[in-house]
């Protein structure tokens, strides 16, 4: 290659973005963390990674030749910690106020179904 220090730079910008969009990802799916189910919050954490684990194989394998270097997997961690420190909290309240929003509305659907059954309950009577 005829410029290699401008191509690991680079790479090393374009990790950092790929790190990025998957700590916003990250944070997006808090919505599911913040609804309280243990078997909700692993599902989406495990289906987060497995496919954050193939995008950055599929990222390797096309920036890099497939070849995992140090300073990548260091700029895909700086990009996911800065989209934490910054948008983070951010995205924290926005997922935390949409949270709140699907908990007020299955407390809504579960009284709508409990004042249904109350009514068909007195019309089998």
């Amino acid at each position: 290659m005829e410029n290699e220090p401008l191509f690991q730079v680079l790479c090393f910008g374009k990790a950092m973005l790929f790190g990025a969009v998957a700590g916003a990802g990250y944070e997006c799916l808090g919505i599911f963390r913040m609804l309280g189910r243990f078997w909700l919050t692993s599902l989406c954490d495990a289906c987060f990674w497995l496919v954050t684990a193939l995008a950055a194989f599929l990222f390797f394998l096309r920036i890099n030749g497939g070849a995992p270097r140090g300073f990548l997997l260091a700029a895909i961690l700086a990009g996911m910690v800065l989209v934490h420190g910054t948008l983070g909290r951010w995205l924290e309240s926005w997922t935390r106020s949409v949270a709140e929003r699907l908990q007020a509305l299955r407390r809504r659907r579960k009284a709508f179904r409990a004042k249904k059954n109350a009514s068909e309950g007195e019309k089998n009577l």
